[in-house]
């Protein structure tokens, strides 16, 4: 296993535990005086939620760079014949990239882990660059 799948994994099982813990505490209203217990506990998951995303966030240049690369390679082959077939697939796929972007920053603690985000689109997942789906407590 790769570190990448390995901090993944790590960080889909602090972001499933945090949640529990968040809700638990702004359930109960648990308020030691100016201290509320529900608002750090908060601002902890936010935090492991934007490290979670990050590890999918650093993967997009790296997707974009083989776009560009399969691009470049199918315009200027001697054997390519249709050089704006080529060229509106690499649209379609940066366009889909893009939407994978904003999908990224809309996520909330509501729905990241019900959300997918190893799959980008049937196409870009062909590259192989994008780590598998995270299992939570498979390595405790």
């Amino acid at each position: 296993m790769n570190e990448d799948q390995l901090k993944i994994d790590l960080l889909y099982n602090a972001v499933y535990l945090q949640i529990i813990r968040y809700k638990h505490f702004e359930d109960k209203k648990i308020q030691a005086g100016f201290w509320n217990r529900s608002l750090d506990e908060r601002e902890i998951l936010n935090n492991y939620i934007k490290e979670y995303i990050n590890c999918y966030r650093i993967k997009i240049p790296l997707i974009r760079k083989k776009i560009e690369e399969e691009k470049q390679y199918n315009t200027t082959s001697y054997f390519t014949y249709d050089v704006k077939y080529y060229e509106n697939q690499y649209e379609k796929k940066m366009k889909e990239i893009n939407e994978y972007e904003k999908k990224l920053g809309e996520l909330d603690y509501k729905n990241i882990l019900k959300t997918d985000l190893t799959k980008v689109s049937e196409e870009i997942d062909k590259y192989g660059i994008m780590p598998n789906k995270p299992n939570l407590f498979e390595k405790i």
